[in-house]
């Protein structure tokens, strides 16, 4: 079994990921404030995300590391329909989401 080392990077990406889940709740309980903790929790999430994606010259993770990157620009997407006051942030959001999903099982794991 591996072993799971705590790390800067990946302390800064788990923050992100709360920000964002955490704001979402927020702006849809009604508080519009929350929107600028989202966009500071997709700040770190993207920062995150670059800090800790493995660089490979294996064409699949390459593959993988592009479709993480088109989720980030959905999440910033959502950023910006939130601040513009429309409803259509949570699709985005919805979709930024199964692309992480999608990539949390395809990743290779390391040995």
């Amino acid at each position: 079994m591996g072993k799971f080392r705590l790390t800067y990077p990946f302390v800064i990406f788990a923050v992100g990921y709360i920000a964002v889940i955490l704001s979402a709740l927020a702006v849809m309980l009604g508080f519009q404030s929350a929107q600028y903790a989202f966009f500071g929790g997709t700040l770190l999430l993207i920062l995150g995300r670059y800090l800790t994606l493995p660089r490979s010259d294996n064409f699949r993770v390459r593959r993988l590391n592009g479709i993480l990157a088109v989720g980030a620009i959905f999440l910033i997407a959502s950023c910006y329909l939130m601040y513009t006051g429309r409803n259509a942030w949570v699709v985005t959001l919805v979709i930024a989401a199964i692309f992480d999903f999608y990539t949390s099982f395809r990743y290779p794991k390391e040995e």
